[in-house]
């Protein structure tokens, strides 16, 4: 009996022994494992530190580019402003040297340029067609053709008044010009201007033409539509009257 008891003791011990020594095994591997992880974990949160310093420098160098460009937009954007403001300056510096040229369209050139007296020809037409006397004491600084035409009609004369006040003598007349040359269309009178100033001019003639049929006193002054002493807005323009039109469409 004692060594039954004996012999079960030891099988007991023994078992319980491998399986002490095997649960530590485990346990260490378990141990190991978690450690692993814990590195790992430790590995990631460094990983992702590191992530989120690259993120926060980039995000910092976002914002300062975003301040440069901002920086540059608004440095350009007042050398635009400055540009067109020196073109402004430019161009009527440049109307202000041509204060004292008129342009003649339509008269025909009966010699060449060699022999032509064109000053007698722009004082003839002024007096004969212009109806302007004593066009023969007008002084000119500069009287000659311009190049040909692409529509084959007579090249333009452009003509440098000595005095202004001869120059003004045209234009005071040029508001009955148009009766004066109504019979006459081939033939034209016009103030010199830059040629931007002088397209700028021409898109605003239907919207001029347009007011004064309607009865508004319009003028066009350098490259603005004048209306009572000031700038044309068409946003001040009013609306048509519905109730008008409605009537209109029923008649």
């Amino acid at each position: 009996m004692n060594q039954r008891l004996e012999r079960f003791d030891f099988e007991f011990t023994d078992r319980f022994s491998k399986l002490d020594k095997k649960l530590d095994e485990r346990f260490g591997t378990i141990d190991r494992n978690l450690a692993g992880m814990r590195q790992e974990i430790d590995e990631i949160k460094e990983t992702q530190k590191n992530h989120e310093d690259i993120l926060k420098t980039e995000e910092k160098h976002h914002h300062e580019i975003s301040d440069r460009m901002r920086m540059v937009e608004n440095y350009t954007q007042d050398i635009e402003i400055d540009s067109n403001n020196l073109r402004e300056d430019f161009l009527k510096l440049q109307s202000h040297s041509m204060k004292y040229n008129l342009i003649f369209g339509g008269i025909p050139q009966i010699d060449d340029d060699d022999h032509e007296d064109t000053e007698a020809v722009i004082k003839n037409f002024i007096e004969k067609e212009l109806e302007i006397p004593s066009a023969e004491l007008i002084q000119f600084q500069n009287v000659h053709r311009l190049r040909k035409r692409r529509d084959g009609k007579p090249r333009n004369i452009i003509a440098r008044f000595t005095n202004f006040r001869d120059h003004e003598r045209v234009p005071c007349v040029r508001k009955s010009v148009p009766n004066k040359l109504k019979s006459k269309p081939q033939f034209s009178v016009n103030q010199q201007y830059p040629t931007e100033i002088s397209n700028r001019r021409k898109a605003l003639i239907p919207k001029l033409k347009e007011l004064q049929r309607r009865g508004t006193k319009a003028s066009l002054i350098y490259d603005q539509i004048i209306v009572d002493g000031q700038p044309y807005n068409p946003s001040r323009e009013e609306p048509p009257n519905p109730i008008h039109n409605a009537r209109g469409n029923y008649s």
